[in-house]
């Protein structure tokens, strides 16, 4: 019978084996024989020349001398899997070892248990403040992100280092956005343990949370926040101090009669009124949105709801409307539908 003459597939390539790769056929001989037909060389001992070193899973976890002399020269030498070999032979061409390589299966562990520690520390920090891989800092038009900080130093009553970080979040895949307002106090500088002010136990709305916002920053700079430009650094020092950006850098929408000279950048784009300028969704998802909002509301009491005078000057920022998200009061279901542009007008 006569026998198929085999390609040299492994010519010029020098092949070790470390451990017990599996038995049965896997035996030195064997192997031997198999590189040797494809002109290979095989070898039990590591040296310079060897190309590849064929070990199991097992082996390379337990680090022995052969891996570990490997793993020190990985431009030369390459750490593969038995089925690299033997898928080579069948398919009767040298396959690329990156698939089958020990590094590259290491690193992909090592990727997903990296993505497993994100996951369990989101949900860990979710418990008191905000998912990280859910949210995150919202920006308005101007670009100005709303995680701001406020700092108070007063000598004379023994405080130094003290801050405030606020944060409005917003987030990431919820459709329509959803928002969370943070604040974390650190008691004096180099304070890496924050104490965690969450007034809201669940997302919301943006008027909500971003009147919480603007509350929290009055009460602690005594400042309302539409003033935080004009009136920077002008108050008691036993009130926390907001410094806004410098160097051109977005400092937030600002009403046009409390913009100090040099900050050209305060005032926001014309947009239309009640309308976020980065809204995605078309006209037809909204009147979707609304739909079911209206639905929900037929079968729900009518809730009063107390906020913060400071919504009533959220209507008047074009910069800061969420997207397409306007405040909503459940009202009893008519049995009749508005038209699109009453449900999505803003009071």
């Amino acid at each position: 019978m006569r026998t198929r003459k085999e390609k040299p597939i492994f010519r010029g390539l020098t092949i070790a084996a470390a451990g017990d790769l599996g038995g049965g056929q896997w035996s030195d001989a064997n192997i031997s024989r198999w590189v040797g037909l494809r002109e290979g060389k095989f070898v039990r001992q590591m040296s310079e020349d060897v190309t590849h070193l064929v070990c199991s899973g097992d082996e390379f976890r337990r680090m022995g001398g052969m891996v570990k002399a490997t793993l020190k020269r990985p431009k030369t030498c390459q750490v593969v899997t038995p089925d690299w070999l033997e898928d080579s032979m069948l398919k009767r061409k040298r396959l690329d070892e990156k698939p089958y390589s020990h590094l590259e299966v290491l690193k992909r562990e090592r990727q997903r248990e990296r993505k497993r520690m994100l996951v369990v520390k989101g949900l860990e920090k979710a418990v008191r403040e905000v998912n990280p891989n859910l949210y995150h800092p919202y920006r308005d038009h101007t670009f100005f992100m709303y995680e701001v900080v406020l700092t108070r130093d007063d000598e004379a009553a023994g405080i130094q280092g003290e801050r405030y970080v606020l944060t409005l979040h917003e987030s990431n895949n919820a459709k329509p956005c959803l928002y969370w307002f943070v604040a974390k106090f650190y008691k004096k500088k180099g304070d890496t343990q924050a104490k965690v002010h969450r007034p809201s136990h669940a997302p919301g709305v943006f008027a909500r949370e971003f009147a919480l916002f603007q509350s929290f920053f009055h009460n602690k700079t005594g400042v309302p926040w539409a003033e935080r430009l004009i009136r920077a650094g002008t108050t008691e020092r036993r009130f926390f101090q907001y410094q806004p950006p410098t160097g051109g850098k977005p400092v937030g929408w600002v009403p046009a009669e409390y913009i100090p000279s040099g900050f050209p950048i305060a005032l926001a784009p014309t947009v239309e009124r009640g309308i976020h300028s980065d809204a995605t969704g078309s006209l037809q998802t909204e009147v979707a949105a609304v739909n079911a909002i209206a639905d929900a509301n037929s079968h729900t009491k009518d809730t009063e709801v107390e906020v913060a005078p400071a919504v009533a000057r959220f209507t008047d920022d074009p910069a800061l409307q969420p997207q397409l998200t306007p405040p909503i009061t459940p009202v009893p279901w008519s049995g009749t539908c508005p038209s699109p542009a009453d449900r999505l007008s803003v009071p």
